[in-house]
C-alpha cells in the first residue's frame, strides 16, 4: 500500500519460467571482444549514386566510432568503428588507426571547396584526437586525421602541423593543429581535449568548420593546469577554420561556476527549432543538458534553462543529423561480461518539447523496426484487491534476451496520489529493474467533503452543460455538485449555488482547468460552496497591470537578456559607456528606434572588447540569464518573463527507475479523457542493460541488471477501500538480435 493511502500497482511483465540468459546486449552496439567507451566522430554518409534509393530517399551510411582498449594498452587509447544503414542494426569493422582522446568528426561533400584544395583534394572525412603537448605543461592539443577512403576504414594524421611543442611522428613533421598557442593567455585554459565539430555553409559559398572543445579556467598561479587540477571553472573553448588546417581561437563559448574538479568534458551544441541553442556537457559523472542563445558575433553560449540527460548508467554522449533532421543521440552504458566491456546506448532523438517546456530524449523510432513476436495486454480496469496473472499472455514470447514493453497507465481519477510500479527481471530487489511512476497530488476521493468551500466561487470556462439544476440545497447540494463534476469529463472545479436574489433554483456551474478558485466570496444570500479537482493548488489572476511607464524610464534589469528579432543595426558598438550608464544609452537608442521593444547591452565579453548594444522587437522576451562575465542589462517595453505559469499545472507526475530521484513529467495524452492522469511508459529491456522512456522522453534513465532470470508476470492494486481502479493496457515485443 502506498504510504500517501493511494493505489499501487505491480507489474511485473516477463516472461513466465524462461530462466537465466547471457547478460551480453544483443542489440545495443557491444564489441565481439574487449572493450569500448566514449562514441567519437558520428557521421552521417550519402551511399553513392549507383545505391538505389529507399522509398525514394537517398539511402545514408551511419558511422560510429568509439574509444577501445585491448589488453595491454592504455584506455581508450584507439578509437573503434561500427556502421549502420539506420542507427539501429550495426555491423562492427576493424579499428582504425586513429589515437586519442573522445573527439568529433565529419564527411565533407564531394562538391564542398574544402574538397577542391590541394591538400584536403583526396579527404572524404575528418576527425579530430587530442595529441599530448609536452611542453605546455600537462595541456593537450588537437590533430586532425583523415581518411581518404569511401568506406571511412583507413586513416592517416596531418603531419603539417603548425602548433609548437606537439609530438613529433616518426615521419617527422608537427602533429598538433589546434594547440595552446592559439589560446589568448587572459583565457587561462587548463587543456584542449573532448571536442564536437561541425561545419556551416556560409553565404559566398565557402566552407566554415568549428570544433568546440572541453577545457577548465585555471588559477593565475597555474596556466594551463591541466585536466585534473584541484579547484577549477568549468568552460568551453570554441575554434574556426576555413580548411581544417588553418584554425584560429574564437571565444569561449560557455563559462561556469567555480568549484573543485570541475570541467567540460565531451562538449555537443546544436539548435533547436524555436531558435535558441542546446549545450550538453558531462560533469560529475552526468550529462547536463542547457538552452540558451547563441551569439555568433560573439561566439558565446548564454545558459536560459538546464537539466540532466539521463541520471543513471549513461556517460559522454555524441549526436549527429540523421538524414529526416533529428537530432541523434548516443552514449556509453557502462557494462561489463565476460571477455567484454561497454555498450552503446540505443539511438535517442533529441527535442525541444512544448508541452514540457525542456529539452527530452525519446527513443528513435528505428528501434521499434527491431519487434519480432508480439503479445498484449487490452485496457483492464483493475481493482483494489485484484491480482491479474500476466503469465500466459507472455509466454508465447518465448526465452529471448531483448525485450521492448510498452505500457499505457491511466488514472481514472488523478488526484488519488496514485503509485503504479513495474516490477522487471524480479525488480530492484532482486537484481532486475523497477519503474514507478506516481502522481504528485495528494491522496482523496473525488466526492471528498473536505474540498468543498463556503462563500466562495470559481472563474473559468464552463463545461458540460453548465448550469445544472440540483433538487438539493445547501451543503448537500454543493457534495452533489462535486459528484457531477467527477463524472464530467474536463470538469476541474465547481461552484453550487442556492437561489440567489431573483432566482429560484439550485445551479451547479462546472468548470475547466483555465479556472481558479475565489475564496472569501459574499453571496447576496450567503450560500455558494466551490471546489477544486486539481492536483494543484488554484491560482490566483495576476494582479491589474499598471499603466506602462515612459520608455526611457523603464526598468533596467542586472544580470538579464532577451530573446527576438534583431532591429536596425544591431548589434551597436558603444565603446564610451560601461556599466549602468551605458545600459541607459542602450536603452535610450531603444526608445529612438523604430520598432524596438526591448535591448540588452554588454559589457565585453570573454574573447571580446566591444561595448554592444542589441535593440529587439516586440517578440522579444527579457528573463534572467548570465552572462560570460556577469555584465549584461535588459530592459524594455515588454515585460519581463513572468515566474509562474498563466495557468496550473495539471496533474503533474514523476518517474523514478530503482534508487534514483524521480523525474517529474506532464501528463501524457493519447485520447485519454482529459480529466484522468497519464503515462506512456516504453522500457527496453536487452541483457544486463535497461533504458526507460516516459511520455515521449521527458523521462530518460538507463540502468544495469546483475540478473536475467525472468520471472512470472503479474498484476496486482492496493489501495484504500472505494479506491478508483487503474487502467492498464501494455504490449510486449520480443527484440531482434541487431549487431553483427
Amino acid at each position: 500500500c502506498h504510504p500517501l493511502g493511494g493505489i499501487m500497482l505491480l507489474l511485473g511483465v516477463l516472461v513466465a519460467g524462461a530462466g537465466a540468459f547471457d547478460l551480453k546486449p544483443v542489440y545495443h552496439l557491444t564489441r565481439a571482444a574487449g572493450e569500448m567507451n566514449d562514441p567519437n566522430g558520428l557521421m552521417a554518409v550519402p551511399e553513392a549514386s549507383g545505391v538505389p534509393p529507399n522509398n525514394g530517399e537517398p539511402t545514408y551510411m551511419y558511422h560510429m566510432y568509439f574509444q577501445s582498449t585491448d589488453p595491454g594498452q592504455s584506455p581508450g587509447s584507439v578509437w573503434g568503428h561500427a556502421v549502420s544503414p539506420d542507427l539501429v542494426r550495426w555491423t562492427r569493422q576493424n579499428r582504425t588507426q586513429i589515437k586519442g582522446s573522445s573527439g568529433g568528426g565529419i564527411s565533407l561533400p564531394p562538391k564542398s571547396a574544402t574538397r577542391q584544395s590541394l591538400t584536403t583534394a583526396k579527404w572524404n572525412a575528418a576527425a579530430f584526437a587530442s595529441v599530448p603537448t609536452p611542453n605546455q605543461h600537462p595541456a593537450v592539443g588537437l590533430s586532425v586525421w583523415h581518411s581518404d577512403d569511401s568506406n571511412l576504414t583507413n586513416w592517416s594524421v596531418y603531419t603539417n602541423g603548425t602548433c609548437p611543442g606537439t609530438i613529433i611522428p616518426p615521419g617527422g613533421g608537427q602533429t598538433g593543429l589546434i594547440c595552446p598557442a592559439l589560446v589568448p593567455d587572459s583565457v587561462m585554459a587548463g587543456y584542449i581535449g573532448d571536442n564536437y565539430v561541425w561545419h556551416e555553409l556560409q553565404t559566398d559559398g565557402t566552407d566554415k568548420y568549428y570544433v568546440l572543445s572541453g577545457s577548465n579556467r585555471c588559477p593565475t598561479t597555474a596556466p594551463w593546469c591541466g585536466y585534473s587540477y584541484a579547484n577549477t571553472t568549468p568552460q568551453a573553448l570554441l575554434f574556426s577554420s576555413r580548411d581544417l588546417i588553418d584554425w584560429q581561437f574564437e571565444s569561449v563559448f560557455w563559462s561556469g561556476p567555480t568549484q573543485p574538479g570541475n570541467r567540460v568534458d565531451t562538449p555537443d551544441t546544436f539548435p533547436l527549432v524555436d531558435g535558441s541553442q542546446a549545450f550538453l556537457w558531462l560533469t560529475g559523472g552526468r550529462t547536463v543538458w542547457m538552452r540558451g542563445t547563441f551569439d555568433r558575433n560573439m561566439g558565446v553560449f548564454t545558459e536560459t534553462d538546464k537539466g540532466v540527460v539521463d541520471p543513471g548508467s549513461l556517460y559522454c554522449q555524441q549526436s549527429l543529423d540523421d538524414q529526416h533532421g533529428r537530432r541523434t543521440q548516443f552514449g556509453w552504458v557502462q557494462a561489463a561480461g565476460s571477455g567484454w566491456s561497454g555498450a552503446q546506448s540505443l539511438p535517442r532523438v533529441a527535442a525541444l518539447s512544448a508541452r514540457a517546456q525542456k529539452l527530452v530524449f525519446d527513443v528513435h523510432p528505428n528501434a521499434w523496426t527491431l519487434h519480432g513476436a508480439r503479445a498484449d495486454i487490452p485496457p483492464t480496469n483493475v481493482t483494489v484487491g485484484q491480482s491479474l496473472d500476466l503469465t500466459q499472455t507472455f509466454s508465447s514470447l518465448g526465452d529471448k534476451t531483448g525485450l521492448h514493453l510498452h505500457v499505457r497507465l491511466s488514472l481514472t481519477v488523478p488526484y488519488t496520489g496514485a503509485v503504479a510500479t513495474l516490477h522487471l527481471l524480479g525488480g530492484a530487489s532482486k537484481g532486475g529493474t523497477s519503474v514507478s511512476v506516481t502522481s504528485t497530488g495528494s491522496a482523496r476521493a473525488c466526492s471528498d467533503p473536505a474540498s468543498i468551500v463556503n462563500n466562495s466561487d470559481t472563474a473559468g470556462s464552463s463545461v458540460g452543460q453548465s448550469p445544472y439544476v440540483l433538487n438539493a440545497t445547501g451543503l448537500t447540494g454543493a457534495q452533489q455538485c462535486q459528484a457531477l463534476c467527477c463524472r464530467v469529463q474536463g470538469c476541474f472545479m465547481f461552484t453550487f449555488t442556492d437561489p440567489q436574489p431573483g432566482g429560484s433554483v439550485n445551479e451547479c456551474w462546472l468548470k475547466g482547468a483555465d479556472g481558479y478558485l475565489k475564496p472569501n466570496t459574499t453571496w447576496p444570500n450567503g450560500h455558494g460552496w466551490s471546489g477544486v479537482m486539481s492536483t494543484v493548488a488554484p491560482t490566483p489572476p495576476l494582479p491589474p497591470t499598471p499603466p506602462p511607464p515612459a520608455c526611457t524610464a523603464t526598468t533596467i534589469y542586472n544580470n538579464s537578456d532577451s530573446t527576438g528579432n534583431y532591429v536596425g543595426k544591431s548589434p551597436y558598438p558603444m565603446n564610451t559607456s560601461t556599466g549602468q550608464s551605458g545600459a541607459a544609452e542602450c536603452r535610450s537608442l531603444c526608445c529612438a528606434t523604430a520598432g524596438c521593444a526591448a535591448w540588452t547591452f554588454t559589457d565585453p565579453q570573454p574573447g571580446s572588447t566591444s561595448h554592444l548594444c542589441w535593440l529587439k522587437d516586440g517578440s522579444a522576451t527579457v528573463f534572467p540569464s548570465s552572462c560570460g562575465d556577469g555584465h549584461c542589462w535588459s530592459g524594455g517595453t515588454v515585460p519581463p518573463t513572468p515566474s509562474r505559469p498563466l495557468s496550473p499545472v495539471r496533474h503533474a507526475l514523476s518517474v523514478g527507475v530503482n534508487s534514483l530521484a524521480p523525474i517529474l513529467v506532464t501528463d501524457a495524452d493519447e485520447g485519454l479523457a482529459l480529466d484522468s492522469a497519464a503515462a506512456i511508459v516504453d522500457v527496453f529491456v536487452d541483457g544486463m542493460v535497461a533504458e526507460v522512456f516516459a511520455n515521449d522522453g521527458e523521462a530518460s534513465v538507463t540502468v544495469l541488471q546483475s540478473t536475467a532470470t525472468l520471472t512470472n508476470a503479474s498484476l496486482e492494486v492496493s489501495g484504500p477501500a472505494g479506491a478508483q481502479p487503474i487502467i492498464a493496457a501494455a504490449t510486449a515485443w520480443a527484440m531482434t538480435p541487431s549487431v553483427n
